[in-house]
């Protein structure tokens, strides 16, 4: 098996680079040895065959330099054909050079060994100019040192043998050096490959550093102008709020305010949903999921949504599909898509559906909406892009919906692809591994969509939190559904007060002051109350905090809640404490 690792791409090309350039710089090294030789043999050798050596040396020489130069230039050709013919040219001039050897059958041995001399010397450059194609060296060399060694055996003495033997052992030392310094020629090349990728890889991410921090900038600035809008509409309202007396006025605030509260709401959930993606602090759990169950939940929560802007919403799925993936994750990736198209569609209908092909499941979320023109589909993802949005209508939302689509589908590893054409309409499409045959498919449940605050007549709660006006907000809330509350600042006040008020649901914040959290209260008072069913708030939404709730068995809500969510929250709980009773 062989262990050598792969030889760079490019570096024949190099080589051929290398052998050109070193041939050319020993011309006139080379055409001073031919005369050398040519003067000492002159004498004793006759003129015509001193002059025809010395004329094809010089020949062959350049021509074989044109030839390779040529050779360089044709990039079209593959270049092991090019290899093969370098290692041609370098067997012809050194069957050229080693020639000169013959010209012993005229000298005499001084001569000889004087001759031999110099083309040992002659041969032993080819380690400088041939090395990095070893090849190339060897038919070179052999051609060289074959011709001393035959001509000194041919003399038939002790001296001749001795002379020829070690003329071939001087061309197995130069092949060593050769060898090696190609080695040394391949290792350098790869190091000045990696270290070129290494460059471009560190220009890339300089640039890419540069471009997002460019886009983060950019992103701030309108997250900064889209925070302030609803602050600064509800600083002034809040202002006629104190200073009004009249108590018609003071109702046709109530809108404004819950509008810009809403307003926020929506801003900050988007905000703190893109913050954790990029934080890798959501934990994907990949589980079997019912395609069908989750996009009925989903087109059951957006129905409303629809029918207000006179939209159909349709949800066609094949039956028996079970897909292999996180079904929140997945849930809150299709919320968005289907948010995206109700906006958007002024008439005609969504469509949600989920099919089977031979590559796994298939679900898209397609309207008959303005649709997407090709030239600015690979910007839709970008944060706060609004293409249909020039005016940056609030309703409209905030730009953030389909950066957090791409987020999620990132993190969930499902391809995402867009077709979309002006005028016609938008499709986007997900592809979903199939689960096993023998695993059961979670549902997902839909989300309540009653307007209406639940009544929970003696509903006992707990409020744990630090701060005096969320705890308070938190207490008119649930007080409005009847529900009996104790309110708490610290973990120690609220040991104090559960045993008097007989709680069935504490709801307690994650962050506590003096160094406490949410679930260190859960396990102080629950040795108090065993069957005692805690809700936790945060806005931080880590896999430290989701694990941590999932270990103490209990529900993670986040913030920041709307009355709705908690009231339901509170509802679910109150049953989950009754079945425990049970």
């Amino acid at each position: 098996m062989n262990d050598l690792p792969a030889e760079p791409e490019g570096l024949d090309e190099r080589r051929l680079e290398v052998l050109v350039d070193q041939g050319a710089s020993v011309r006139w090294q080379v055409i001073a040895t031919v005369a050398i030789v040519a003067a000492m043999v002159w004498q004793h050798v006759p003129a015509g065959w001193v002059l025809c050596w010395a004329a094809a040396a010089v020949g062959v020489r350049e021509w074989r330099s044109l030839a390779l130069t040529r050779m360089l230039a044709q990039r079209g050709l593959p270049v092991a054909a090019r290899v093969r013919r370098a290692v041609l040219w370098n067997a012809a001039i050194g069957a050229v050079n080693g020639s000169s050897a013959l010209f012993m059958l005229w000298t005499d041995t001084t001569y000889d060994a004087l001759l031999s001399l110099i083309l040992v010397g002659w041969g032993a450059g080819g380690v400088a100019t041939g090395a990095t194609l070893l090849p190339a060296f060897v038919a070179y060399g052999a051609f060289m040192y074959g011709p001393i060694a035959a001509m000194w055996l041919l003399q038939g003495s002790w001296l001749g043998a001795g002379v020829a033997l070690l003329s071939l052992l001087q061309f197995g030392v130069q092949t060593r050096y050769a060898r090696r310094a190609g080695e040394n020629f391949v290792e350098s090349y790869r190091m000045r490959q990696e270290n070129l990728a290494l460059a471009q890889r560190l220009a890339e991410a300089r640039d890419a550093a540069e471009a997002a921090n460019q886009a983060k900038s950019r992103f701030l600035a309108a997250a900064s102008h889209d925070l302030r809008q609803p602050l600064q509409a509800l600083a002034l309202n809040s202002g006629e709020l104190m200073r009004c007396n009249d108590l018609h006025t003071l109702r046709s605030l109530a809108p404004d305010i819950g509008s810009g509260i809403e307003d926020l709401r929506a801003m900050l959930d988007g905000l703190l949903e893109l913050s954790s993606l990029d934080s890798d602090s959501i934990t994907v759990q990949p589980r079997p999921v019912d395609p069908a169950l989750l996009l009925q939940g989903i087109a059951a929560g957006f129905r409303a949504a629809a029918q207000a802007k006179g939209l159909e919403l349709h949800c066609r799925c094949e039956p028996g599909l079970k897909a292999l993936t996180d079904p929140g994750l997945l849930r809150r990736l299709l919320s968005n898509l289907t948010d995206n198209a109700i906006k958007f569609t002024h008439e005609g209908e969504v469509r949600l559906s989920a099919a089977a092909d031979a590559q796994g499941i298939v679900l898209s979320v397609s309207d008959t909406g303005i649709g997407i023109d090709p030239a600015q589909q690979g910007i839709i993802f970008d944060e706060t892009v609004q293409l249909q949005n020039p005016d940056r209508d609030r309703m409209k939302g905030y730009g953030l919906g389909l950066s957090i689509v791409r987020r999620l589908a990132r993190r969930l590893e499902l391809p995402l692809s867009l077709q979309s054409q002006p005028g016609v309409g938008t499709t986007f499409v997900l592809r979903l591994p199939e689960a096993a045959p023998d695993e059961g498919a979670a549902t997902v449940p839909v989300t309540p969509q009653a307007k209406a605050l639940p009544a929970l007549p003696g509903c006992r709660v707990l409020v744990l939190d630090d701060d005096a006006t969320v705890r308070a907000a938190y207490g008119r809330t649930l007080a409005a559904c009847g529900c009996d509350v104790a309110l708490a600042a610290t973990i120690a006040e609220a040991e104090s007060l559960l045993p008097a008020a007989r709680s069935q649901v504490a709801l307690i914040d994650y962050r506590l002051r003096g160094g406490e959290n949410g679930l260190d209260a859960v396990r102080r008072l629950r040795a108090l109350r065993p069957d005692l069913v805690a809700l936790l708030c945060s806005a931080d939404a880590s896999a430290q905090i989701h694990d941590g709730a999932r270990l103490a068995g209990v529900v993670l809500l986040r913030k920041p809640l709307d009355e709705q969510a908690l009231a339901h929250a509170v509802q679910q709980a109150r049953r989950d404490n009754a079945r425990l009773a049970a």
